[in-house]
């Protein structure tokens, strides 16, 4: 016979040899310790799992902190490759390592901004220079075209000048 509650468990048997009962057995378990090592487990797992809820919540929090940012620098640098817009700056949101790139970020597309406009600066100076040289060559041509005229006449005229004077 098996009985159990709540607080207990109890087994009686009868011990048999060669057909002859020879005794009975009662064996009798006490509960609670069964279930306080339950309630310790449950706890356990319990604690485990808001433990990994707890983590996983802030996992989510810095990945947006670190990876929001950096998903805004990549966007401003799109739009200032396609753009060529070196106006646009990224914004520095705080001042940790991302804030760091951010600030390093901004730094160099200040130094792109500055080269690209001496490197205009140096256009517009080359364009005056050239359209200078220009101007000295059409003049330069017309007066090698003005001497080579002057040459011409002064040789036919001097042609002319000898056949005249000379004895006939």
């Amino acid at each position: 016979m098996t009985a159990m509650s709540w607080n207990d468990f109890g087994v009686v048997t009868t011990l048999v040899t060669d057909n002859d009962i020879f005794g009975t057995l009662f064996i009798r378990r006490d509960l609670n310790d069964l279930y306080a090592r339950r309630r310790v487990g449950l706890g356990t797992v319990f604690g485990l799992l808001l433990a990994v809820a707890a983590s996983f919540l802030i996992a989510v929090r810095m990945q947006r902190s670190v990876v929001a940012p950096l998903l805004e620098l990549a966007d401003t640098a799109r739009r200032i490759s396609t753009g060529r817009d070196y106006t646009l700056r990224g914004t520095v949101k705080s001042s940790d390592e991302v804030g760091v790139v951010v600030h390093a970020f901004n730094d160099m597309l200040d130094a792109i901004a500055e080269r690209t406009s001496e490197l205009s600066r140096t256009n517009r100076e080359l364009e005056h220079e050239i359209e200078e040289r220009r101007k000295v060559e059409v003049e330069r041509t017309a007066a090698l075209a003005r001497e080579r005229d002057a040459n011409r006449l002064k040789t036919n005229f001097s042609r002319r000048s000898h056949t005249s004077c000379a004895p006939r």
